[in-house]
């Protein structure tokens, strides 16, 4: 790739334009219901949405004062049930501006998800352009299918999921790093591990799933890398052995970073996994892909929906859902073919082999995580992994596989081009052209047709504004439905929604794992008053108890 100072300015101006016209073009796709409803329109609904409405206003209201960081008030009056959730940490800055300049919680987490997704595109697209000089149109295109894939779009309702963003910024930042080491810019180089470090732990604070999967992927990665390319993993052993200075202090950066800040994480999850033991594998197993998923994008895939395999249940049909699309993968391993059949002896290739140490940890790791049957090799990494028995929803591993398969997708259609512009016969012509079109379809075919059916945040803050503020009386409450508009799951976020507007605790709540001893599933069940009490009088709460209705919005002490 021609260095950028010598690039003309006219060519840099239309590759940024190019580059930014496709993030844009994207974003409104991507959350198309909230661009064209003017902002009133928010997608964030439905699932466990409303847990992260109410966990993001959680750190809002601690940040101004009101609130104890570990424990958001639902299963009052249990603490540390922020350790039951994904924190959301990383994404309090951008929402906390938000509504310090007064937007209201339902729009202020809209715009940090798109927020979000823009840190994933032009992350990755740094990585790809600056770390394996790849060309602007097939850096945009992995950029895209990256962090506006398919999966994304079916998981926008699990907004901490969107914390896969920040995966390709820590990888930036460790290149760039080993950048600055190279070329003997000490501070430079420590600084970036550091944050590398830093920004690692604090994602494990924020989207547990989406930072152990990283390190798993890592360490796959590695071992593939001592198989299909052993010489590359030794020549990083010679070179770290023959000069630990220059690589020490970034190594201590990295882990001094990365200490710091698993610190909170260690905190709040460590007492809720010792309470509860993890997952069973009978959870893990009952979400977990078969091998008819490898290519389910969900029914409404716009190139692929037909094609798919649907989940017996709802919340099945999503988790198994989140493949990475065919076209990526299948023109990613044609690639990788191509170039070692066309590789010359004396050429150097590692960037080949690396290329194809990623595509094959990406396949090994979809492999560990199918099902057949009633069996899995998962199983292994849930008994043998640390942290692996807090993982349920195995499938959600694609998202990281989704990087890899994006950098070895423009690593090996940069290399054929390179190879193609040097021909001087029409085949290579056509075969630039062939790759121009390959993109074009990568990108189309992250687009998911599925009906949003957003709601209007102007209506829902209406809504919650109606409700009375509760007796001076109350010190905490529980909410009933007896027209049961509002059911099972549907009325527990409710009542935490209620909860954080009013802010009165409740001992209503819904999360990944409950408190021992709550069993307030039935709001419907005749029983449910009774159980409530029981559950007030064991934990010293009766006194001050009361009952939101939410058929007629009314208070009353039980």
């Amino acid at each position: 790739m021609t260095p950028a100072e010598s690039v003309p300015l006219r060519r840099r101006i239309a590759d940024a334009t190019f580059v930014i016209g496709i993030w844009l073009l994207s974003l409104a796709v991507f959350f198309r219901e909230f661009v064209f409803s003017g902002f009133s329109r928010i997608q964030i609904r439905g699932g466990d949405s409303d847990i992260a409405y109410v966990v993001a206003e959680h750190w809002y209201q601690w940040l101004s004062g009101s609130a104890e960081w570990r424990s958001p008030a639902f299963f009052f009056p249990v603490q540390g049930t922020l350790g039951y959730t994904d924190t959301q940490f990383l994404y309090v800055p951008p929402y906390a501006i938000l509504r310090w300049m007064g937007v209201d919680m339902f729009i202020a987490l809209q715009l940090v998800v798109m927020f979000l997704t823009s840190i994933g595109y032009f992350s990755m697209y740094l990585l790809l352009r600056r770390h394996l000089k790849v060309r602007v149109l097939l850096a945009a295109a992995a950029s895209v299918a990256f962090a506006f894939s398919n999966a994304l779009a079916l998981k926008q309702f699990h907004v901490n999921t969107f914390g896969i963003e920040f995966v390709p910024l820590i990888v930036l930042l460790a290149a760039e790093s080993v950048a600055a080491i190279r070329s003997r810019r000490r501070t430079r180089s420590i600084a970036f591990a550091a944050a590398a470090g830093l920004l690692w732990a604090l994602l494990f604070f924020t989207s547990f799933y989406m930072a152990w999967f990283l390190g798993l992927a890592l360490m796959a990665l590695v071992a593939v890398l001592l198989l299909v390319d052993r010489d590359l993993i030794l020549a990083g052993v010679r070179w770290l052995r023959s000069n630990p200075r220059r690589w020490l202090r970034e190594a201590a950066g990295f882990v001094s970073g990365f200490a710091i800040g698993i610190i909170p994480s260690l905190t709040i999850y460590l007492p809720v996994i010792s309470e509860s033991g993890g997952r069973t594998f009978g959870e893990v197993l009952a979400l977990s892909p078969r091998p008819s998923d490898i290519f389910n994008l969900g029914r409404d895939n716009l190139l692929w929906g037909r094609i798919t395999w649907p989940g017996t249940t709802p919340l099945e049909g999503v988790e198994r859902s989140l493949a990475v699309p065919p076209l990526l993968v299948v023109s990613s391993i044609a690639g990788l073919v191509i170039l070692w059949f066309v590789r010359s002896r004396v050429s150097d290739n590692r960037r080949l082999r690396f290329l194809t140490g990623l595509a094959v940890t990406a396949a090994a790791i979809t492999l560990v995580s199918w099902r057949f049957g009633d069996w899995s090799m998962w199983k292994m990494i849930w008994k043998v992994v640390p942290g692996g028995k807090a993982i349920r929803a195995v499938d959600r591993v694609q998202f990281v596989m989704a990087l890899f398969w994006a950098i070895v997708w423009a690593g090996t259609m940069n290399e054929l081009w390179s190879r193609l512009s040097v021909t001087k016969r029409k085949a290579g012509s056509l075969g630039i052209g062939f790759i121009i079109l390959l993109s074009g379809l990568v990108m189309l075919e992250q687009v998911n047709l599925n009906s949003i059916k957003g709601f209007d945040h102007t209506d829902r803050s209406r809504y919650f504004a109606s409700i009375p503020k509760p007796p001076e009386e109350c010190l905490s409450f529980y909410a009933i439905d007896p027209r049961e508009k509002y059911v099972g799951d549907q009325l527990q976020m409710q009542a935490m929604l209620v909860s954080i507007q009013v802010g009165l605790p409740t001992v209503n709540g819904l999360s990944g794992m409950t408190p021992p001893g709550w069993d307030l599933w039935s709001p419907s069940d005749p029983t449910y008053p009774d159980v409530v009490q029981r559950w007030a009088e064991t934990n010293g709460i009766a006194e001050g108890l009361c009952q939101l209705d939410f058929s007629n919005k009314k208070w009353s002490a039980v």
